[in-house]
């Protein structure tokens, strides 16, 4: 059984209106929620959380010109060691 795992979390974003090619702003507080709720989770099956690393997309904006939009995130968890007793020195 691996150690680590990865999971992709992808944003969640405010619709821009219009008809602009850009998919609006990242909705940090559903983003926020949905990272803790993974954290929670998988805290529950074992692991615990190394990094989050974000993933960027550049798409063409208005008038051409390129736009970055971070489209989720990389979700890097590590197998919890075991909790292992602590020792005690009887020898006195």
């Amino acid at each position: 059984m691996y150690s680590y795992k990865t999971v992709f979390l992808e944003s969640t974003f405010v619709k821009k209106k219009g008809r602009s090619t850009v998919k609006g702003h990242v909705d940090a507080w559903t983003t926020s929620r949905d990272l803790e709720a993974l954290l929670i989770e998988e805290d529950k099956s074992g692991f615990e959380l190394v990094t989050v690393s974000p993933v960027n997309s550049n798409v063409v904006g208005a008038m051409g010109y390129p736009v970055t939009v971070t489209i989720g995130m990389i979700v890097t968890l590590r197998r919890k060691e075991p909790n292992l007793p602590l020792e005690t020195n009887d020898q006195v």
